[in-house]
């Protein structure tokens, strides 16, 4: 991995009004939001006044639609940068539908590998794996990511020292790390 100046962390756009609120990661859903969005319009003079050396793209078209939407042409898509693979009776679905379908075990929510355990089809710490080998492969010194949520906890916990697994990440926020990736 080489020394980075910036990296910008994009959550992607909202997604379908049916998948708000509800457990997507691998789904491969689009976004849904206004063209002349504020935040959008916004995001867009933010952005635009970058010179990004490279931008990337989980694979997955809510990402890819995003970065369109936000008016970039290039970008490079990487597997490696999707959300956590859920099982399937989470994957799409919000935690009333869960809770209706299946027994949350009581330990569950002990702790994030717990909690990973019970919902997801990949480990909390294979999901890590995966990020870092994406993070191996990216190039530049100023770069745009545009990615989910979990991916994003997931670097601020690793390279800010802060957990952000327990809060919510919006729908168009930005994560920014400054001067190098360097691991806590």
């Amino acid at each position: 991995m080489g020394e980075y100046k910036r990296i910008i962390l994009l959550r992607h756009a909202p997604v379908k009004k049916q998948y708000l609120n509800c457990f997507n990661g691998w789904i491969d859903i689009d976004i849904e939001i206004a063209y002349n969005d504020k935040k959008v319009n916004n995001l867009k003079k933010i952005l635009r006044n970058n010179n990004f050396d490279k931008v990337y793209s989980s694979d997955l078209i809510r990402c890819k639609n995003t970065l369109k939407l936000l008016e970039f042409e290039k970008f490079e898509v990487m597997k490696e940068f999707r959300e956590i693979a859920f099982k399937d009776f989470a994957e799409g679905k919000n935690f009333d539908d869960i809770q209706k379908s299946v027994k949350i075990p009581d330990n569950a929510f002990d702790n994030i590998e717990k909690w990973s355990d019970f919902i997801a089809k990949e480990s909390y710490e294979e999901f890590i794996k995966r990020i870092k080998r994406g993070i191996e492969k990216i190039e530049g010194k100023n770069i745009l990511l545009c990615t989910h949520g979990g991916v994003i906890a997931v670097f601020a916990h690793l390279y800010l020292n802060q957990n952000l697994l327990s809060k919510k990440i919006n729908y168009l926020d930005l994560l920014v790390i400054n001067d190098s990736l360097k691991q806590y």
